[in-house]
């Protein structure tokens, strides 16, 4: 089924609000995860698959539990995917161009959008996202329009960047050579390109010309959940 960006938007926004997710967390929760349905990461499908996490959010404050760890405290990262973006950008490890750990966070394949919205601002960045083992999901920025999205084995990222425990890693940086040098051999690994900044544009496009077509299962599930919030 067909529907717009801002339906889509106001949908998701009802789940959170039923899930009692922390004010200030939901208009930045349901922007994210309606760019995730967007650009065919899954965004809906994730809100369905986090809802027991979505109700159970604490306080969206993130930890810094160690050097370039963050803790998740546990809430899902359709909550604080932004709040990372932000904490980063105000982070030394931006101007070393050193990956920083998200602990105790059940993972989105929207937070590539944290990618992207660095790449608009002039950064290099790459996030990984474990997938089914032994798969990792990456995007990678070099510049705003070359943006590359892929799936790797575990052996062929570093390991030691996935400890046990992590939920995912990002890195953004400006001008760091050694970012710029690993998402190049990164790039050069990628058996196939699942999305690209071309791809971005056009589905972004097509959303806001003709509309976003979403599983009509799923919309109608989440729906029920929404409605709780009117209760």
């Amino acid at each position: 089924m067909w529907v717009t960006q801002p339906e889509l938007i106001s949908h998701i926004k009802k789940v959170m609000e039923a899930c009692r997710v922390p004010s200030g967390c939901i208009d930045d929760a349901a922007e994210l995860a309606a760019w995730g349905e967007i650009m065919g990461l899954g965004g809906l499908k994730d809100v369905y698959a986090h809802l027991s996490r979505l109700e159970q959010s604490s306080s969206p404050l993130l930890h810094h539990v160690a050097h370039h760890t963050l803790d998740g405290n546990k809430n899902s990262a359709l909550i604080i995917s932004r709040l990372i973006f932000d904490e980063l950008m105000c982070s030394a490890s931006v101007s070393h161009g050193e990956p920083v750990a998200l602990t105790r966070c059940l993972p989105s394949m929207s937070m590539m959008e944290n990618v992207s919205r660095a790449a608009k601002k002039g950064y290099q960045a790459e996030i990984y996202i474990p997938g089914a083992y032994p798969e990792v999901h990456v995007m990678t920025a070099l510049h705003q329009d070359d943006i590359r999205a892929f799936t790797l084995r575990l052996s062929e990222v570093n390991k030691h960047l996935f400890q046990r425990g992590v939920s995912s890693l990002l890195n953004m940086a400006e001008n760091n050579q050694e970012t710029q040098t690993r998402i190049q051999h990164l790039n050069a690994k990628a058996p196939a390109l699942f999305l690209t900044s071309k791809d971005m544009k056009l589905k972004q496009r097509k959303a806001d010309d003709k509309g976003i077509n979403v599983d009509r299962w799923l919309w109608n599930v989440l729906g029920e959940k929404g409605n709780q919030s009117l209760v």
